[in-house]
């Protein structure tokens, strides 16, 4: 008796290229809930994040990104702390009075700024700039805003390639300040 065995094509795990004007879509309806949505409703926006970035395999690369702008924000939010300094003291701090509404608004103003920029790196790590660029001109987007959509993202790779190249530079010579002089 013959054995029929269920011979099954391998499977294919690469995931399928993203719709690119699906993923503009859902990145201006993200961004339009992060902000406009209650403090307490932003982990709820950034759920979908994580779980795009995670299912597509490329969390790891967007918190690496997200590494590059984290000084900005934190700059910023420190900006708008010492801004809002109406309101209830909360502390004081080298003779800069912080209040609490300040803290609140510098941290959500903070959180809104990694939400936004977390969705936007997570689209340009989905979408190439030419399928980005094609999905505009169908959507009928003006010439200019594609123009400068594609000179921003250009100008923004070019300096992400130099920030790494100064980061590794930076490592490379702290590393060989760490190793003990030889004395001959």
């Amino acid at each position: 008796m013959p054995s029929h065995r269920h011979i099954s094509a391998p499977r294919d795990d690469t995931p399928r290229p993203v719709d690119p004007r699906a993923a503009l879509f859902l990145l201006v309806l993200t961004i339009t809930a992060v902000l406009t949505t209650s403090p307490v409703g932003l982990a709820g926006c950034s759920l979908p994040i994580i779980a795009i970035a995670f299912a597509r395999g490329v969390l790891r690369s967007l918190l690496r990104k997200l590494r590059i702008i984290l000084p900005m924000v934190v700059a910023i939010m420190l900006l708008m702390l010492l801004r809002a300094a109406e309101g209830e003291r909360f502390f004081a701090v080298a003779g800069l009075d912080i209040a609490r509404d300040g803290l609140e608004t510098a941290v959500l103003l903070g959180l809104r700024l990694l939400l936004v920029a977390a969705a936007s790196m997570l689209f340009t790590l989905l979408v190439s700039i030419g399928d980005a660029v094609t999905a505009l001109q169908r959507l009928r987007v003006p010439a200019t805003v594609i123009a400068v959509t594609w000179l921003t993202e250009r100008f923004l790779t070019l300096l992400t390639g130099d920030a790494q190249r100064m980061m590794e530079a930076v490592q490379a010579r702290s590393a060989a300040l760490s190793f003990p002089r030889r004395v001959t």
